[in-house]
């Protein structure tokens, strides 16, 4: 079965525009992510499904010049822009990152997917137990599941994303990972100027390795918790990050 992951990415950021083009030790934010994923076992293709708007050019033109796969679709509908990204590379399971997160790491993507596939759920993610980090979020699921979602989810809220129709509707079919320890509270995302120093922090103690995995990083936090304090006061987002 084709496993394709797709990555949700865009220039217009209110709160931090352009974020995903700024810079750690010389690479771009959106680069790392692609770097981090393609040493996946398991992914066959990786995708950045980004705006068809002309504010994301500089972003299209970045990636093809580094020869990275992309889908361009619908600004505002990104559930449809999924889907169709995922139609066009005859995907069968879908994994879902968004590309404010920086830290995410194939070995994680790996272990959850050997667990999707030796079950009979049709969505994964290890987004709904709160207990993983923000920043290190993803789901799984298969394709059927995303072309169900297009076609019956309407509303703005589903339209404007990719899983909520999915995790509501089809709840009984998902299965909802946990971190051994609720780390929910530690920010390894990328929302803000200020996460921004954090996640450089995190780099510049591995440099110049961009492949230290997951567990790598909740370690440093254990010895070195200063380095995750510049933006360990940033409040929350007050909407859900599906």
């Amino acid at each position: 079965m084709k496993i394709v992951c797709i990555i949700q990415a865009r220039l217009g950021s209110s709160r931090f525009p352009n974020k995903i083009m700024k810079e750690i030790n010389g690479q771009k934010i959106i680069e790392i992510i692609y770097k981090r994923l393609k040493k996946s076992k398991l992914i066959d293709k990786i995708i950045v499904a980004i705006p068809n708007t002309k504010k994301d050019d500089e972003l299209n033109d970045f990636l093809i010049n580094k020869k990275i796969s992309v889908f361009r679709g619908s600004e505002k509908n990104v559930l449809e822009r999924y889907f169709q990204a995922a139609k066009k590379h005859k995907a069968k399971i879908i994994i879902r990152i968004t590309s404010d997160c920086p830290l995410i790491s194939s070995d994680l993507i790996d272990e959850h997917l050997k667990v999707y596939k030796s079950k009979k759920f049709k969505i994964l993610n290890n987004y709904q137990s709160k207990t993983y980090p923000l920043g290190i979020s993803f789901s799984i699921c298969d394709f059927r599941s995303l072309e169900i979602a297009n076609k019956k989810a309407k509303s703005k809220f589903d339209r404007e994303h990719v899983m909520p129709f999915i995790y509501r509707e089809m709840s009984s079919d998902t299965i909802k990972t946990k971190f051994y320890k609720n780390y929910n509270f530690l920010r390894l995302t990328i929302d803000y100027p200020v996460d921004l120093i954090t996640i450089r922090n995190i780099y510049n103690y591995f440099y110049p390795n961009i492949f230290f995995n997951f567990k790598k990083v909740i370690n440093l936090y254990k010895k070195k918790p200063y380095l995750f304090k510049n933006n360990s006061k940033v409040l929350f987002k007050i909407y859900p990050r599906v």
